[in-house]
């Protein structure tokens, strides 16, 4: 009897310091900031990005100037067509100048989503 005493209470703590299950949480932390900043693939696509909005943005002024040469000369002619002419060439500048504030809005969308994902 005495034995089985033994063997059980050595069976008891061996249970108790023995761990049944050696599962391990490990959180790690990818600072993604500190790799588009610091790495030279971080640094080229920051790089791009900046070159494609500054591109986007000369454009945009080029286009925003074409649309008021146009209505310039449009409003130029007042004087040499009839008003029906006139209201008729405004309306389909109107049209066109709609279309490329909505391409604009997307496209500056588009950058601002870009560079606020790689940038945090």
């Amino acid at each position: 009897m005495n034995l089985i005493k033994k063997f059980f209470f050595f069976l008891f703590f061996l249970v108790l310091t023995t761990n049944i299950l050696k599962a391990e949480n490990r959180v790690s932390y990818l600072d993604i900031d500190f790799i588009i900043t610091k790495t030279l693939a971080g640094k080229k696509l920051l790089v791009s990005i900046k070159k494609e909005e500054e591109l986007k943005v000369n454009k945009f002024k080029l286009n925003d100037e074409s649309f008021k040469n146009k209505e310039i000369k449009i409003l130029a002619k007042k004087n040499l067509i009839s008003d029906q002419e006139i209201n008729k060439e405004l309306e389909l500048l109107q049209i066109e100048f709609q279309k490329y504030r909505k391409d604009k809005t997307k496209k500056n969308f588009l950058i601002k989503f870009i560079k606020k994902m790689y940038q945090g």
